[in-house]
């Protein structure tokens, strides 16, 4: 398994290698951002790890709904992350509850 980036940096692109079915090789993320990941075998399997930098995250039901709970009063930037799209970000006030709708675009 390998990575080429973490958020863009490829600066932070590392290669697992491969190894026997069963082992167990771990790695700690510790730079935010969509991590793309690949297989040295395998072409057609890939998969995501999204780093957040920050314990308020969701991720979306099978509609698009999603809930951020147990987040402080306080102005701050959603950002939606998709696949097929760009980063997109929008500012929300958090006072009782409060919502941001995105549409993403590619």
């Amino acid at each position: 398994m390998f990575w080429l980036s973490v958020g863009g940096n490829k600066k932070l692109g590392h290669n697992l290698g491969t190894w026997p079915k069963g082992e167990k090789r771990p790695f700690k993320f510790d730079s935010p951002g969509a991590v793309p990941l690949l297989c040295n075998v395998h072409p057609e399997m890939a998969g995501y790890v999204v780093v957040s930098p920050t314990p308020y995250f969701a991720v979306t039901d099978k509609s698009g709904q999603y809930k951020i709970e147990n987040v402080p009063d306080g102005t701050y930037s959603v950002v939606a992350w998709h696949e097929g799209a760009k980063n997109q970000s929008k500012s929300v006030n958090v006072s009782g509850s409060a919502t941001a709708d995105f549409t993403l675009t590619k």
